[in-house]
């Protein structure tokens, strides 16, 4: 097939016994039985900004980082830090982590543009359980090539034996430098195993570097950042007169306004709260409860009777939905298809056609249905406020309260020694992470549904170690007071540190 100049495409299976995937970067071939591990993909092209009129239908969507409408500030020392690194023979690992919102994909997609320039070729990693890597591949032309990197986003939710095969992988003769850059929200107890693994299997010792607050940096500012935000997302959303907005009364003193992106947030939600004649909102609460308010206008404007074509969903549904997709991720279409049969959304109709109205509103990847809300810590608080038990002023859905058990706890025929089922992980670690910051979502919701399945922590784990995927992540609060927990079966989790 024809691709773009100097590229050529290929399908990543090979035919033979089971499952195969064909490792292309390199011109070499390298065939998995039994199961591809990961698939592969060019380094996406930022996205156009979208016309007014769309930004102003959905405007959560200007948050993406992927999409960069905010031009890239600061990080220049980590910048020069992350060319030296690259300067160099053969393969290299570092690890890029902290907080969701402190702006790792954002410099992520700094570095791939940056090293773009210099004659490097960038690619994706997707875990096999990520269905948004396109097909067919798009195979660069190596043989003009300065070196390789790849971009391995939410390393912390790939199993371990799948990162190895990885950097295993990417030591196919090329004669090209390659360096992976692994991005994570935690450091902790998967990542010294990971490192421990590394150093032992592939005789490479990994570099580790913590993302810290963007304001940290010389020549930046809360002011400054919120500043630049607000103006071009006043330009995105054609509202030019919102220039003088001020920030939220809360800025100074409260620690979330650390994060990039809670300032990215407070931003948007300003200049879209002054268009209305509006005050900003207060603090990030109500700031989040402001955006996902828009979201809640963009469903009801969808399902309008007086539109073209009607969205058969209802608002409460499509909120129901949204929860959903949040927590499962991106899915297949059998598996989205599974997922709302448990999850019981509160709609007179069938699966396939709330799927059609959701991508309706929130279009897929490739052939993946239940695309979540981003970015992940707006999400993260909608699953949050969708959930009684918070003070705030946004309507809870009783709905909500047994979804996460729904969807998460095996059936009495399911076996606890498998695959379970496949959102699984990806639902724990939404749960997990919003959970730092609700409690009422981790005494009311997490900590019962360990308690009941304990089995659930090892979910999409290998089956030994577990550590690598979660004690990493699940909360010390609920693992110091269950210091050993039975799971029916050969395999016994517990908070103590691997052997």
């Amino acid at each position: 097939m024809s691709g773009p100049e100097g590229a050529r495409r290929v399908h990543q299976h090979a035919t033979g016994s089971g499952f195969a995937r064909i490792y292309q970067a390199a011109g070499d071939m390298i065939v998995y039985d039994g199961g591809e591990p990961y698939r592969l993909a060019l380094w996406p092209a930022p996205a156009a900004a979208p016309p007014p009129e769309q930004a102003r239908a959905r405007p959560s969507g200007l948050l993406q980082a992927a999409n960069g409408l905010i031009a890239f500030t600061g990080r220049r020392d980590l910048l020069d830090d992350l060319r030296r690194w690259r300067d160099g023979p053969g393969l290299a690992v570092r690890l890029i982590h902290g907080a969701g919102g402190q702006g790792k994909t954002r410099l992520a997609h700094e570095v791939a543009r940056t090293w773009q320039q210099d004659g490097w070729v960038v690619l994706a990693a997707h875990h096999r359980r990520d269905r948004s890597a396109p097909e067919p591949f798009v195979v660069p032309d190596l043989a003009r090539a300065a070196g390789v990197l790849l971009v391995v986003d939410y390393a912390e939710r790939w199993d371990t034996a799948d990162v190895l095969s990885l950097l295993a992988d990417t030591r196919v003769g090329t004669g090209l430098p390659v360096r992976v850059l692994l991005l994570a929200r935690p450091s902790g107890t998967w990542w010294q195993g990971l490192a421990y693994r590394i150093q032992r299997d592939v005789h490479l010792t990994p570099g580790r570097t913590e993302l810290g607050p963007l304001e940290d940096g010389p020549d930046v500012t809360r002011a400054g950042l919120f500043e630049a935000a607000r103006d071009r997302f006043a330009e995105l959303l054609g509202i030019p007169d919102a220039g003088n907005v001020d920030p939220p009364p809360a800025w100074a003193r409260h620690e979330a306004y650390r994060l990039v992106l809670t300032v990215h947030m407070a931003a948007l939600a300003a200049v879209l709260a002054y268009d209305r004649g509006d005050p900003p909102p207060a603090d990030p609460v109500t700031v989040s409860a402001f955006l996902l308010a828009r979201e809640r206008d963009h469903w009801e404007a969808m399902s309008a009777p007086s539109r073209d074509n009607p969205l058969r969903t209802t608002p409460d549904a499509l909120g129901q939905l949204v929860y959903t997709a949040t927590l499962t991720g991106r899915l297949g279409h059998a598996d989205g298809r599974a997922a709302l049969a448990l999850a019981g959304i509160d709609s007179r109709e069938a699966p396939g056609q709330l799927l059609k109205d959701h991508a309706v509103c929130y279009p897929g990847a490739g052939d993946t249905v239940l695309e979540p809300l981003y970015p992940d810590r707006l999400g993260e608080d909608f699953v949050a406020l969708m959930t009684s038990g918070h003070s705030h002023e946004f309507p809870a859905d009783p709905w909500a309260d047994g979804a996460p058990a729904r969807l998460l706890a095996p059936a009495e025929e399911e076996p606890v020694e498998g695959p379970g089922r496949v959102w699984a992980p990806h639902a724990l670690a939404t749960l997990v992470e919003a959970a730092r910051r609700w409690p009422h979502l981790a005494g009311g919701r997490l900590y019962p549904l360990l308690d009941a399945y304990p089995e659930l922590a090892l979910q999409g784990a290998p089956p030994w170690p577990p550590w690598p995927r979660w004690t990493g992540s699940i909360p010390i609060s609920w693992r110091a007071s269950r210091p050993s927990c039975r799971i029916t079966g050969t395999s016994t989790w517990t908070s103590a540190s691997p052997p």
